[in-house]
């Protein structure tokens, strides 16, 4: 029997996953500097770096997953002017704002400010920014694909994305493992964008089987064992972990009436996930640099810091991409096709450029 897939907006359980992805990320570095700073194992001992990947590799797969879907229920030009919007206005606000405070003046480096392919030529101000490098790489990518009519061979060429990644990890994996700014000649073939490419098979599989629950134990085993691999193949193992619980709970609904309190916080932690992500580390060091406490203390203030920072922001977030997608939905069809034209040739040619600039 197939299962049903739901609508990705009305699936409570991906916002409770995107919720734990988040905070384990941002534990994963709270925990982090304060061992940096303060030489204070403990929490990172517990909230070590399976956390820090496993919540990036579960970000990706919903993302594929979620694109899978959508790339087919709008115009290839639609869709990624959505994506852009999603993705842009927010980050770029927020790395303003942290350079600005950083440096005391309104500048920063517009090269990792543009999510575009340049390799190690940037200057970080989040110190997540590689990830949605390789998210806006990912979104052009299906673009080209929807928009040169190959959208009905998403699986076998998710399959063949696969089969790539895992080939340039056995070849270099201290490289594929370490690169976190790529290049475009380096970003088809990093491990982490395995979970990307195992999440765009999800729906596939979901309409001829059914994941059983009993899988998450071997997804959390996967999890486990992250770690105590290099880490080249703990981005694909972590990946397959990721993929598993994604699948788990992507075709299954959630009553809203029955989630509770408990579940009413995770849902709108996961609508707030994106600004959590973007603000965890500067609200981390801004606490660390300006409270002095025991690291105990430090540590529940980080998270409570985060957790406080990110409902304004997120709710921020989530009113401007509404009013920027429906601005895009009533924008005029033939400007809006040369402006995302524009972007994807601009995206490529800075790509083709920073090749031979590293």
């Amino acid at each position: 029997m197939q299962n049903a897939i739901h609508s990705p907006t009305k699936n409570v359980n991906i916002q409770w996953m995107r919720a734990m992805a988040a905070l384990s990320v941002a534990t994963y570095h709270i925990s982090y500097y304060i061992l940096d700073r303060y030489d204070y194992p403990s929490f990172f001992e517990v909230f070590d770096g399976k956390f820090g990947l496993m919540g990036v590799a579960i970000f990706f797969a919903i993302s594929g997953t979620l694109m899978a879907d959508l790339i087919h229920r709008s115009t290839p030009t639609v869709f990624l002017a959505h994506r852009l919007v999603r993705i842009y206005p927010l980050f770029i606000m927020v790395f303003l704002t942290v350079a600005l405070l950083r440096t005391g003046e309104l500048s920063a480096d517009v090269r990792a400010m543009s999510l575009t392919l340049v390799g190690t030529r940037v200057k970080p101000e989040l110190n997540i920014e590689w990830t949605l490098v390789l998210e806006v790489f990912f979104y052009v990518a299906l673009f080209l694909l929807a928009a040169f009519k190959g959208g009905r061979y998403i699986v076998p060429l998710a399959l063949c994305w696969l089969i790539l990644i895992v080939a340039a990890t056995i070849i270099e994996p201290v490289q594929m493992g370490s690169t976190l700014s790529p290049t475009l000649l380096q970003a088809l073939f990093l491990p982490g964008n395995a979970a990307f490419a195992g999440g765009l098979l999800i729906p596939a599989i979901l309409r001829r089987w059914r994941v059983e629950p009993s899988l998450a134990v071997v997804a959390f085993g996967l999890g486990a064992v992250t770690m105590s691999v290099d880490l080249a193949w703990g981005r694909i193992v972590g990946s397959v972990a990721a993929v598993i619980l994604v699948a788990m709970v992507y075709g299954v609904s959630s009553p809203r009436q029955r989630r509770g309190s408990i579940g009413w916080a995770f849902e709108r932690l996961g609508d707030y996930s994106y600004a959590l992500y973007l603000i965890h580390v500067p609200v981390t060091l801004l606490v660390l640099n300006y409270v002095d406490a025991s690291p105990l203390t430090l540590w529940v203030m980080c998270i409570g810091s985060v957790l406080v920072a990110s409902i304004p922001i997120g709710m921020m977030d989530v009113m401007l991409y509404r009013r920027l997608r429906a601005h895009v939905d009533m924008a005029n069809p033939q400007r809006l096709f040369a402006a995302v034209w524009l972007y994807v040739a601009a995206y490529l040619l800075i790509g083709f450029l920073f090749i031979f600039k590293q």
